[in-house]
């Protein structure tokens, strides 16, 4: 979370659990506190943590407050009170006071940490590149070997039909991959580091493959006749962690239920300063495949539901068997969690939900003061196991 001049993530935390929802699991290096009664309150952390960021003044945003959250239950809070100390030492915490709260708010085990920017020393811990730093020691706790993981991803990425390089890229971003077109190449990273490149000669040859094999998008536009006047296309921004360094999102009740059951997947484009999109791209995980909005329908009639209506009467019969087509289009494509990336949808929606899941019940507490957002440098991450 970002850094702040106040302790209020340990009120968040105390808050969480006056209402049973959150438990302190773990505290150390809080001297006098040690000793005594058994149960701390927050003021007495809260007093002990201003004290010890005195001893330099100079910061003035002493407070280091992170989550780390895994899918479900499959991690104990205990387990990952222990993954957390391990990656609070190394990057440079260790014999700072330091509190850890197991949360039971969301359906995703997640523990909140809470310590101190200073050191016992009187020195500012290095915060350069801590969210990097912090998933790179994740990977190493979980023996993730990222450079697998691509080869993986780039090999589901490469089965899908694309008309254009950037189509391509969409794939990859959509797995988390930022991406850099180059004249030659084309370079991809995550976690921080360049995971792999490809040459556009090469992609390029694909796509010319991929234009002649390309099949009609046709029976997406019956499904979307099908079901447009059962579910809102109104679009909608979509429910994004507030300090999310993503771009904005657009869903619509039509999008959600044909990604849900059908598989396809609608990403929308907007220019810098405009509120509405003027463009889309839909991926068919079904028969793997990327088409340009305009070769399914004009935005227009997909987002606006008079138009919609307008373009059922018109269109709906000019695609002869529109019923058979979609029935015939299995819903077996519904999304899931599958744990093998090539049998499954290709974003990892899990790690969306467990990130909207956990920010849902921050955001409006912990951010707030007196109905205005605080203001600061972005220093907010989210690990996810």
């Amino acid at each position: 979370m970002k850094a702040a001049a106040s302790f209020h993530g340990v009120e968040y935390n105390e808050k969480k659990l006056n209402q049973g929802a959150a438990s302190l699991i773990h505290f150390e290096n809080f001297g006098h506190l040690h000793l005594g009664k058994e149960k701390k309150s927050g003021e007495e952390f809260i007093k002990y943590f201003k004290q010890h960021s005195k001893i330099n003044e100079r910061i003035k945003k002493p407070q280091f407050h992170a989550i780390l959250s895994c899918k479900g239950n499959l991690y104990t809070h205990e387990a990952l009170k222990e993954h957390g100390l391990t990656i609070m030492r190394q990057l440079g915490y260790d014999g700072n006071p330091l509190l850890i709260y197991e949360h039971r708010d969301t359906d995703n085990n997640h523990i909140h940490i809470v310590s101190s920017r200073v050191d016992n020393k009187g020195q500012k811990i290095n915060h350069d590149f801590e969210g990097k730093k912090a998933n790179q020691l994740i990977n190493q706790l979980l023996n993730l070997d990222t450079k697998q993981e691509y080869r993986k991803h780039i090999e589901a990425v490469l089965q899908y039909n694309v008309s254009t390089i950037a189509q391509l890229a969409l794939l990859m971003e959509n797995l988390g991959y930022d991406v850099k077109v180059e004249d030659v190449k084309i370079f991809f990273y995550k976690h921080g580091l360049e995971q792999g490149t490809m040459d556009k000669t090469e992609i390029r040859r694909k796509i010319e493959n991929d234009t002649v094999n390309k099949t009609s998008p046709t029976f997406i536009k019956a499904i979307i006749y099908k079901y447009q006047n059962e579910y809102s296309p109104v679009l909608a921004i979509k429910n994004m962690p507030v300090y999310s360094s993503e771009k904005r999102k657009f869903e619509s009740g039509l999008t959600n239920f044909l990604k849900n059951n059908f598989g396809l997947e609608f990403i929308f484009f907007t220019g810098k300063g405009q509120e509405k999109p003027y463009g889309y791209t839909c991926i068919d995980h079904n028969n793997k495949a990327v088409y340009k909005g305009s070769e399914i329908m004009k935005i227009e009639q997909l987002v606006n539901p008079i138009q919609n209506a307008e373009a059922v009467q018109q269109n709906k019969a000019g695609i002869k068997g529109s019923e058979k087509i979609v029935d015939s289009y299995s819903q077996s494509s519904k999304l899931n969690d599958d744990d093998n990336y090539t049998n499954a949808p290709l974003r990892n929606f899990a790690i969306d939900d467990i990130i909207a899941d956990i920010q849902r019940q921050v955001e409006s507490d912990l951010h707030t003061a007196g109905g205005k957002k605080r203001k600061g440098k972005k220093r907010d991450f989210i690990l996810t196991i």
